[in-house]
């Protein structure tokens, strides 16, 4: 909770002992893997999402995470992150964090409509995520050429969060090419 690496360190402590109690606690596998993450130990925390996967293969937050991990991978592992992504929604077809992740992955290896197909849905089932806007209005505008939608989809995403810098850069360089 208090985002430092201490504390960091500490969670991985607690959580460690939580595991050791129990080695069937699914969410303590799962919340290790997330605070392995935020460290930066990929591989630790890859081997607790896929152990909380094996315990419970209903839970649908440590695919996403999967997913989220093979998508920022060093190497390019978009087809592991589409079908994490895929089985957790599979899991729980509301889970909008899933959804964009599916986007980002999609429009990572080029599947620009797919990409578009899963930020909307990701939009269905959380409406006020402004990281799906601008997502959106980087493909409307970068691969689609859609102006009007881009502006659109950038304004929404500052609506949401006034101080989000990217979204105002983008909805600035959407402005700038346009004249």
């Amino acid at each position: 909770q208090r985002g430092t690496q201490e504390g960091n360190e500490a969670a991985v402590e607690l959580l460690g002992r939580a595991v050791e109690l129990d080695p069937q606690f699914v969410v303590s596998q799962y919340g290790l893997g997330v605070v392995h993450q935020t460290l930066g130990n990929r591989w630790k925390a890859a081997a607790q999402f896929r152990a909380s996967t094996q315990l419970d293969p209903t839970y649908p937050e440590p695919y996403k995470a999967l997913g989220d991990l093979f998508l920022t991978a060093p190497r390019r592992l978009f087809d592991q992150a589409i079908e994490a992504y895929n089985k957790a929604l599979e899991l729980r077809p509301y889970f909008a964090d899933a959804y964009a992740g599916l986007g980002d992955a999609s429009a990572a290896k080029g599947n620009v409509n797919g990409a578009v197909s899963a930020y909307q849905k990701a939009l269905v089932h959380n409406p006020l995520n402004p990281r799906v806007y601008v997502s959106l209005g980087k493909i409307y505008y970068g691969e689609k050429q859609l102006y009007f939608e881009a502006v659109t989809a950038y304004k929404k995403a500052v609506e949401l969060d006034p101080r989000y810098l990217e979204a105002r850069m983008g909805l600035a360089e959407v402005y700038e090419d346009k004249g």
